[in-house]
């Protein structure tokens, strides 16, 4: 299966008329997330472990991508006024505190660690694209498709991987995977269940929480 999934993606993203050089932009891959994507909770058990151990510290790819899937989840929180956005919030500032030049990023997630402040959009918009730059914008809109597409398969949404971005940003993560032979793998495998006529949503989760864990360390 693998080896057919493998070729169906490199025959999907032949389609396309151009090598893209990164995900969507952050704002699309945010308007993706369904103002109701708060009332499930599966979604929010992150697939990576919550802290890097000393003997394996978490990589500057690993950063990034969990940067990006928190701004989904912070997004998804925030627009249902969930009061655990703010704490997300705080945990991106945290994420990005080891960048150089990082200070005033940190600073408008500091801001937004506050049950008030997290619900002004515009304010989490300036913050989402200050991430991007400081951490790498691939790797970041990498992190947050992957989190919104999480959020789409645990509400069924299976028409999420309909979209013309699906393809181009899988073979995105094949790239950013690099030599890694088990992320790679990874990808395949949600390419093939992505590339089913009949979805099954259940196992689309799966694979993209295997895929984002691999991502995220």
């Amino acid at each position: 299966m693998v080896a057919i999934a493998a070729i169906a993606l490199a025959l999907q993203y032949s389609k396309r008329s151009r090598t893209p050089d990164d995900p969507p932009p952050i704002e699309r891959i945010i308007a993706t997330v369904s103002s109701g994507a708060s009332e499930s909770r599966d979604w929010r058990e992150r697939p990576w472990p919550q802290i890097a151990s000393a003997n394996q510290p978490l990589s500057r790819r690993g950063r990034a991508v969990r940067v990006g899937a928190l701004i989904v989840e912070l997004e998804a929180l925030a627009a249902n006024g969930d009061s655990a956005a703010a704490k997300v919030a705080a945990q991106v500032g945290e994420l990005l505190g080891d960048y150089p030049n990082g200070v005033t990023t940190v600073a408008a997630y500091r801001a937004l660690a506050d049950v008030e402040a997290v619900g002004d959009s515009a304010k989490r918009a300036d913050a989402a694209r200050g991430a991007e730059t400081l951490a790498g914008i691939t790797e970041v809109r990498l992190g947050a498709w992957l989190e919104a597409a999480r959020i789409a398969a645990v509400r069924n949404d299976t028409s999420f991987f309909s979209r013309p971005d699906t393809w181009s940003t899988l073979w995105i993560a094949r790239g950013v995977a690099g030599e890694d032979a088990n992320t790679r793998a990874s990808v395949t495998v949600l390419s093939a269940y992505i590339a089913e006529p009949q979805r099954d949503s259940r196992r689309i989760s799966v694979a993209l929480d295997a895929l984002l864990r691999a991502l995220a360390n």
